[in-house]
């Protein structure tokens, strides 16, 4: 693979890894709708692009050129509705600005042009492009320039829009990513025009565009065009994906705790409980899931609570206060350390005690992001040793439950 395809693959796979983070989101208002259309249409379009992809699709079709045609056909869609939805961004009323003639006559009648102009030309099978290898044929010479004028026009209005919308907000929180899309479509418009000096070149038998080195920097400018523009695309999902990381992490990190205390109260989990592989596997509703986690910890500690004394409490106070913790962590450790009696307690069939124990501080609170946190603080106690030697070695009977489950559990 050469440094051009390379740069041009990458770019690729970054539209389609933007678009993939932008599948799991919900999109509320029709702004976020058509946006996820134009990063998907402008995916397919950079993908047709490719010359592997090209290929295999005029292969499989049987007709020369056809992907072309339909990457030619999707970019300038693209293009006419991202001019759209950066004047519906850029004022506060969305159907300000809007013109049918330029919305959809105008593409519409370009794309008839084109496939009229398609049918007409010559076609070379095996050929990349055949408006590069047929520019002796007018019809091809027309079809570029007809095509590559529709996108520039298109992308030029849609240029002046997002500029003047970043600099009326520069300084702004979040007008930087405004910036990188409007410098990477800058890049796009300098790509088609470099497009069009070349159709117009090869038409007149002139070389001066010709070479590996032309090659090299034609792709390079369609490359890095398309990056920052994936990178502008990345910014508005990229708190919702770092929230989706964070909320996997501790979804897996809470599963030993819940694993353990559903072993003993199975009675409050909503659904059967996964295996540890099954739970990692699944990566779809993340924060349903660790909400639902959530509920039934704190459900099974509450059924635990019975069989806790006050002396049990006491006790668990004694041993933090030795331990030196103070604060959240004392909380915590306390939790876990009554938690942890409770079940031995209903495990060894003991009868309830009715003692008052008090959970973490963060826990009382509507807040699903604090209560995690106090659940994690108290896992990481719940395991420690201190705790396991607070409560002493499980019975022969609990050790005889928990193994096989731990284990089999589907």
């Amino acid at each position: 693979m050469s440094t051009a395809d390379l740069i041009e693959f990458v770019a690729v796979s970054a539209l389609w890894l933007v678009l993939a983070v932008q599948a799991g989101r919900s999109r509320q208002s029709p702004r976020d709708r058509w946006a996820f259309l134009l990063q998907a249409g402008l995916a397919v379009a950079a993908t047709l692009n490719l010359a592997v992809v090209s290929r295999a699709v005029d292969a499989t079709t049987g007709l020369v050129d056809l992907s072309v045609l339909v990457k030619n056909v999707a970019g300038l869609i693209v293009a006419y509705l991202a001019s759209g939805l950066a004047a519906a961004i850029a004022t506060t009323a969305p159907r300000k600005g809007y013109r049918l003639k330029a919305n959809l006559l105008l593409p519409g009648g370009a794309a008839v042009g084109m496939c009229l102009l398609f049918a007409a030309a010559p076609h070379h099978p095996g050929g990349d492009d055949f408006v590069t290898e047929s520019a002796e044929s007018p019809y091809t010479v027309w079809y570029g320039i007809l095509y590559q004028s529709a996108i520039v026009a298109a992308v030029a209005r849609a240029l002046l829009t997002i500029w003047k919308l970043a600099l009326r907000r520069f300084g702004s929180r979040g007008n930087w990513s405004i910036v990188v899309t409007a410098v990477g479509g800058s890049v796009l418009l300098a790509y088609i025009l470099n497009r069009i000096a070349f159709i117009l070149t090869h038409a007149a038998h002139i070389e001066l565009l010709e070479g590996p080195g032309y090659v090299l920097f034609s792709k390079s400018l369609f490359g890095v065009g398309l990056t920052l523009l994936a990178i502008g695309a990345a910014v508005p999902v990229s708190r919702p994906t770092r929230r989706y990381i964070r909320d996997s992490a501790r979804l897996h990190r809470l599963y030993r705790l819940w694993h353990t205390l559903q072993l003993s109260v199975p009675d409050v989990v909503l659904s059967a409980p996964p295996s540890r592989m099954a739970d990692v596997a699944n990566v779809l509703q993340v924060r349903l899931r660790l909400y639902r986690r959530v509920i039934e910890i704190r459900d099974a500690q509450s059924e635990l609570a019975a069989f806790v004394d006050d002396l049990t409490i006491c006790a668990a106070r004694d041993l933090v206060r030795k331990m030196g913790l103070t604060g959240e962590a004392a909380e915590a450790a306390i939790e876990a350390c009554w938690t942890a009696a409770g079940l031995r307690s209903k495990s060894e069939h003991s009868v309830e005690r009715g003692g008052t124990v008090a959970f973490a501080g963060s826990a009382a609170l509507p807040d699903l992001d604090s209560d995690v946190e106090s659940l994690l603080r108290v896992s990481a106690f719940y395991f420690s040793p201190a705790v396991q030697k607070f409560v002493g070695p499980p019975s022969p009977a609990q050790r005889k439950r928990t193994a096989p489950a731990t284990d089999q559990r589907v």
